[in-house]
């Protein structure tokens, strides 16, 4: 699943730093950093609306609120595959088996996926990027697919359609 806005803001920079021979290294760092952040919120936003979508079949609209609000709350704190594992887990120990077993095989996935919640962290507490534009773009080609799966494992069990429901992705 890729999200148009992370596509767009990819091919943008690129485009800035291939027309732009004279682009210093303070730039293409800039715009590696706006990237690993955009690239997050991007990422939070999607979990976020998945676990929304998957609690607005739930009559009691507090209840549901509650539950969102809950999801929230655990969003905020981070978004490693450990986190989003948790969050399942909340809603079904299934729910995070199906999560855990679908991406044992896809290393390199959980691979670029850490590597590019690690390097926000970096970035967001003021620590310093090693991570190259080109670093970003390999990251975000494979770390995606995690959230593919922690959708699918967030509606294991559940018989409605889910696919291409996010407008975002």
């Amino acid at each position: 699943m890729l999200i148009p806005a992370v596509e767009e803001a990819l091919a943008e920079c690129e485009g800035h730093l291939d027309s732009s021979t004279s682009a210093s290294i303070r730039i293409r760092v800039l715009l590696t950093q706006s990237l690993l952040i955009l690239i997050y919120a991007e990422f939070e936003k999607f979990v976020r609306a998945e676990v929304k979508r998957r609690c607005a079949g739930i009559i009691d609209v507090h209840v549901a609120q509650f539950v969102t609000s809950c999801a929230d709350s655990v969003i905020r704190r981070r978004l490693r595959i450990s986190d989003l594992s948790g969050l399942l887990d909340r809603f079904d120990a299934e729910c995070k088996s199906v999560f855990q077993e679908s991406l044992r095989s896809k290393t390199k996935s959980k691979n670029m996926y850490d590597s590019l919640i690690s390097d926000r962290h970096d970035v967001a507490h003021g620590g310093e990027v090693k991570s190259t534009l080109q670093d970003v773009k390999e990251y975000y080609s494979h770390a995606h697919v995690v959230l593919d799966h922690f959708r699918e494992a967030l509606y294991q069990g559940v018989p409605v359609a889910h696919e291409g429901t996010n407008g975002s992705a």
